[in-house]
């Protein structure tokens, strides 16, 4: 099921999102995945991908999954995000309009990517809408994205009748008649999220950093502060998979638990691509009440590779901060607290 978080007619667009519009939003998933059956996934656009769409602040990604998995806990969510990271989609999205593999070559986690079949994404009522792809295009491609673990999905745009044009069912079966589909791929041990995410009281909570870095390997997709809480403990920052600020004096990075708890331990994971990683030294991690006082801290002065366990022994808090003792670049990968 595909579904457009951007909404011209309603005005949800990028900093014009109000908490009706996202009630809004809400209203319509309930209903597309309570009265439609079994969906098996649902495919997010408009959503903080260029410069009108909501972003991530606007329509908080974390209340959507939640909302998804309450109605249908097996319906995957697949976003255009362009991010190889879990922090805004179960299934990270690859590309749109058949580009190139976009991710790092040794990314392996399953993926999906999209392409047009007709002249472009919607039906034109032209001479000029008719199939563009050829036989040998479609097929590089379903080879080339198969290769990296990605689905490809191919978009065919309905008439104004409703029906699918004769040329799009020609096409489709010499596609059909030739490909030869690949063996089935076994499931990879870094599939899906890397631990028990029920126990990380910081899972996809609301984040914030000093700073943010900008963007890696593509131009849609930044290392946010919230990759830190998306269930992977991989911190490949080269592949999306860190959150990571500018270089400044004391950078730091906080986590809002959403209400106070009890917290016994913090586990943090340093990014492992061997970049840098000697970046993460000298830092200091704090817990803070409800209104931002300090109630525990502890200063680190070993670079955790690739991470750390810290005790805290029974302290109530509400917001975790990770900060570097002096000048450099906080990189940090995952941070889980029980």
């Amino acid at each position: 099921m595909y579904y457009s978080i951007l909404d011209y007619h309603h005005s949800v667009e990028n900093g014009k999102t109000s908490a009706k519009d996202v009630q809004f939003l809400k209203n319509q998933i309930t209903e597309l995945l309570t009265n439609y059956g079994k969906i098996d996934y649902i495919n997010f656009d408009g959503w903080s991908s260029w410069p009108t769409t909501p972003n991530f602040d606007d329509v908080a990604y974390g209340e959507i999954l939640g909302l998804v998995k309450k109605l249908q806990p097996e319906c995957l969510i697949i976003s255009h995000t362009y991010e190889s990271n879990l922090s805004h989609a179960e299934v990270p999205f690859a590309e749109a309009a058949g580009r190139n593999y976009p991710y790092h070559p040794d990314y392996l986690r399953p993926t999906a990517a999209s392409d047009f079949l007709q002249r472009g994404w919607w039906w034109d009522n032209t001479d000029e809408m008719k199939v563009r792809k050829s036989v040998d295009y479609i097929l590089g491609k379903l080879n080339s994205y198969n290769s990296h673990n990605s689905v490809y999905i191919l978009n065919i745009s309905p008439n104004i009748a409703g029906d699918i044009d004769t040329d799009v069912f020609v096409r489709l079966k010499e596609v059909a008649d030739v490909w030869k589909k690949p063996a089935d791929i076994p499931m990879g041990n870094n599939w899906g999220y890397q631990y028990n995410t029920q126990e990380n009281l910081a899972f996809m909570k609301s984040c914030e950093q000093s700073s943010m870095n900008k963007f890696v390997r593509d131009k849609r997709a930044y290392p946010r502060a919230e990759i830190v809480v998306d269930g992977v403990t991989e911190g490949n920052a080269m592949m999306k998979q860190t959150s990571w600020t500018l270089l400044e004096n004391n950078p730091w990075w906080r986590v809002d638990l959403g209400e106070v708890y009890t917290v016994n331990e913090i586990i943090i994971y340093n990014r492992t691509d061997g970049i840098e990683v000697n970046q993460l030294k000298d830092f200091t991690v704090s817990l803070h009440d409800a209104v931002g006082n300090i109630v525990w801290k502890s200063v680190q002065n070993q670079v955790p590779i690739p991470s750390v366990k810290i005790p805290v022994s029974n302290k109530k808090g509400r917001f975790v901060k990770i900060q570097l003792n002096g000048k450099g670049s906080l990189t940090l990968a995952e941070v889980i607290v029980k």
